[in-house]
């Protein structure tokens, strides 16, 4: 379980009180249809319901860390109301990760940044 102290952060300007906790979840990378189809895993809603989106952008700045390799990138929306995280190439080639591998992600929200 996560646990961390309640911190109070100013976010567009509101006071906003989060939870800073390092947030891990399990899942199989997936591939948007296309060609150019994007890799991706998506984020349990559980995870991201307590984080406050930007309204203009709807993303969440995260750092995120797969095996080794940690990176700083954001969630997206998903289209129906959940979010996911992209898994670049570069990520994929130093992890050797494919399509409907699954994998240990852990994400850490950037509010302030």
């Amino acid at each position: 379980t996560d646990s961390a102290a309640d911190t109070t952060v100013l976010f567009f300007g509101i006071a906003v009180l989060y939870n800073y906790t390092m947030r891990t979840f399990n899942a199989n990378i997936e591939l948007f249809p296309g060609k150019a189809g994007w890799h991706y895993v998506r984020v349990p809603q559980r995870l991201v319901k307590d984080l406050p989106v930007p309204p203009k952008w709807q993303f969440i700045k995260v750092n995120a860390t797969v095996g080794g390799t940690t990176w700083k990138t954001s969630l997206l929306p998903y289209g129906d109301g959940s979010q996911f995280l992209a898994i670049k190439k570069d990520i994929r080639k130093k992890e050797n990760l494919a399509v409907d591998d699954t994998i240990t992600v852990n994400f850490e929200a950037l509010l302030n940044d």
